[in-house]
């Protein structure tokens, strides 16, 4: 669209004098929609009740009135259409930030109508209802204006790029701020389990216990360990699990509870009474099986080490890589005087080889070759150049620990 384009109600082509460019007929517009939204659009004015109110109350703050026509495609079923509306302003600040979150939505269609950035997208599955943001709104229903012609962004308030192409992806691959994350979450678990405060009298409010459990799990990123009944919080990007005792879990479901229960006109406080319950309830939704100290180094044994002619490995080499898988993946792991007593069983069972004490490597402080204890035909399985590298370096910097 043109900023000076008015719609041909004729179904013809049609010239503005003011901007000298040809228009689009009704028919050819309407065409585009179906082509880059995959959705039936129509024309609509600005008036009409299908426009989400929370956009409209935008279009009133940016004083936009005009045109008084213009072409609209639903979000929503069934073309599952949704829209990220961003501020449209000198500098792109908030969309950039948006995009740097979000990176593969820099490939999907982009709209721009006035001072106002549409980011489209397809969703699969679970979608939250429309909901305003700090300076952003979220719309997965209703009627929004479509772009459905090419317009360069200089000195126009209308654009698109991307050719129309719509990215097809599920609600949880978009990345939002930590709050708006736990906003839509939140909400998305209240679907599925009521919500999370129950009014339970006129002026009586209860947690609901399995709400809480749920969205606390999700959020916290809570487990539980079964075999060592064990507590762990798995934060995001950290290399290992770490562990929480039930009385900082009780701490931190207390905190955050009491940050919801502020949220209610008559705020209610929050008591033990109302804590243990959804903690004991965490615990089990979040039960697991987590790897044993066996398990561990069966894996590691199987997974990280091969039978190779002409190799061989110490057992001090052997452990320093055990230790460095098991920070890795967050398992726990023997203290050496077990491995050294469990190993050679372990690897007879999945490589077929027995334990040796003729692996010769320099003394530490001699330089002469010395033997060790080790098992021949045996190396690290190489992944990549890198971890070739790295057991090349273990072995040339073992410590002769018999």
């Amino acid at each position: 669209m043109n900023p000076n384009e008015k719609i041909s109600t004729s179904g013809q082509s049609k010239t503005d004098p003011a901007a000298g460019n040809p228009l689009l007929s009704r028919e050819d517009q309407l065409a585009q929609v179906q082509k880059f939204y995959g959705g039936h659009g129509e024309i609509i004015r600005l008036t009409d009740p299908r426009i989400p109110q929370m956009l409209k109350d935008d279009f009133q703050r940016l004083k936009i009135t005009e045109p008084n026509e213009f072409i609209a495609v639903p979000c929503g079923a069934p073309s599952n259409l949704a829209a990220i509306i961003l501020p449209f302003n000198p500098g792109l600040v908030e969309f950039n930030e948006f995009i740097a979150l979000n990176p593969l939505l820099d490939k999907s269609l982009t709209t721009c109508w006035y001072k106002v950035a549409f980011l489209w997208v397809r969703l699969e599955g679970w979608r939250p209802a429309n909901r305003a943001l700090r300076g952003a709104l979220w719309i997965s229903s209703g009627l929004l204006p479509a772009i459905v012609e090419r317009v360069t962004t200089d000195g126009s308030r209308y654009f698109q790029k991307n050719d129309g192409s719509i990215l097809t992806l599920k609600f949880a691959d978009i990345k939002w701020s930590p709050e708006t994350h736990e906003t839509f979450l939140l909400e998305c678990i209240e679907e599925q389990h009521g919500k999370l405060i129950l009014q339970t009298g006129p002026r009586k409010r209860i947690f609901n216990v399995q709400t809480a459990a749920h969205y606390l799990a999700a959020a916290l990123g809570i487990i539980f360990d079964k075999n060592a009944g064990q507590l762990f919080i798995c934060r995001p990007g950290a290399a290992q699990l770490e562990p929480l005792t039930k009385a900082k879990l009780s701490e931190l479901v207390s905190t955050i509870l009491q940050k919801h229960a502020a949220k209610c006109p008559d705020t209610f406080s929050i008591v033990n009474n109302q804590v243990n319950p959804i903690v004991t309830l965490l615990k089990q939704i979040t039960a697991a099986e987590l790897p044993d100290e066996r398990d561990g180094l069966v894996a590691f044994v199987r997974n990280q080490l091969e039978r190779r002619s002409g190799a061989d490995l110490t057992t001090s080499e052997i452990f320093s890589g055990y230790i460095e898988n098991c920070k890795a993946l967050g398992v726990r792991k023997y203290p050496e005087c077990v491995f050294r007593d469990v190993l050679p069983t372990v690897i007879r069972e999945h490589h077929g080889l027995t334990k040796s004490h003729n692996i010769r490597r320099p003394h530490e402080v001699r330089g002469e070759p010395t033997c060790r204890n080790g098992f021949n035909g045996l190396a690290f399985r190489p992944q990549s150049a890198a971890d070739a590298r790295d057991s090349k370096d273990r072995r040339d910097k073992a410590d002769g620990v018999v």
